[in-house]
């Protein structure tokens, strides 16, 4: 299951979204990860030709993601992880990846702001949209999550358009395609 690791004034805490049983951990995983590798230090643009050149002190690696379908219960751990980002706290995050990685010492990405949004009215869940920066190492934040789960994998269904409480098991690498 993907999750972010803390331990802040009031004590060690993880925040994932609870999905890690359903649909073999795919609901659990982070949306939209998206690394990045930024260079940080002054640039001037060579007036002759427009060559920029930068002398950098660092670089930064990190990556945007999101913590989707965050139930409103867990909105006070939310709340804490916010507030330790931005007073400049460090976070591990385990992406649950096909890889296995984890990144232990992460931190708010400069000029950036964790952000949340209500995203279900009706099943009051939330999304948490963070940029963060790999503190520990030089390597870049990756996450690669497999395409569908393997053959076999017991897959839960929910939602309004489905069949309540169904499970369904995933027999072939056959395209399924919901009907109606």
């Amino acid at each position: 299951m993907a999750r972010i690791i803390f331990t802040d004034a009031a004590g060690a805490v993880t925040l994932d979204n609870g999905l890690g049983a359903v649909a073999a951990g795919v609901a659990a995983r982070f949306a939209a990860w998206t690394p990045f590798t930024r260079p940080i230090g002054h640039t001037r643009v060579a007036l002759g030709t427009g060559a920029r050149y930068m002398f950098a002190f660092r670089t930064d690696r990190g990556a945007r993601f999101r913590v989707e379908e965050l139930p409103a219960l867990q909105l006070p751990v939310v709340l804490r992880l916010m507030a330790h980002l931005e007073n400049g706290g460090a976070v591990r995050v385990e992406t649950d990846d096909s890889h296995g990685r984890t990144y232990a010492s992460c931190g708010l990405a400069p000029e950036t702001v964790p952000e949340l949004t209500l995203e279900d009215r009706r099943r009051i869940q939330y999304t948490l949209s963070l940029a963060l920066i790999n503190l520990g190492t030089t390597d870049d934040m990756l996450c690669e999550y497999a395409e569908t789960p393997a053959s076999g994998t017991l897959l839960l269904v929910a939602g309004p358009d489905r069949l309540p409480g169904a499970t369904f098991a995933r027999a072939s690498t056959a395209t399924y395609h919901a009907l109606g």
